[in-house]
């Protein structure tokens, strides 16, 4: 099943605001853990490095690796995931339960759209 045109791009949409807050987010609690410079460094630069690497091969609409639909998902709970805790860890409570339920809510929603379902543009 692929959702109606307008909901479908709205779910898109959600996925790529979503993915860029985590981005950011992973950095801003990467920079501020830890005790030292070098530890800030490599959890504020590998943390967001390392969910965009991820994002990029599996869960992109031209993801490097064509993964079935659990897969997606899974890699979209991780990133997700990561970024609410990071949001948990950074004080930042009431934030993190908005995030983590639209972020279950973009979850259902890919789950619903086949086109989503990552056949990586071969629906």
């Amino acid at each position: 099943m692929r959702l109606p045109g307008q909901l479908h791009m709205t779910s898109e949409g959600l996925s790529l605001l979503l993915e860029v807050v985590a981005v950011f987010v992973l950095a801003w609690w990467g920079f501020g853990v830890g005790d030292n410079a070098v530890v800030h460094v490599i959890l504020g630069v590998g943390a967001p490095l390392a969910a965009m690497a991820l994002w990029g091969a599996f869960a992109a609409p031209k993801a490097k690796i064509k993964a079935p639909l659990p897969v997606v998902l899974l890699v979209k709970l991780i990133v997700f995931g990561a970024a609410a805790l990071a949001f948990y860890a950074l004080d930042q409570v009431a934030v993190a339960v908005i995030y983590a339920a639209i972020a279950i809510l973009s979850i259902v929603l890919a789950a619903l759209d086949s086109d989503a379902a990552y056949s990586n543009g071969d629906a």
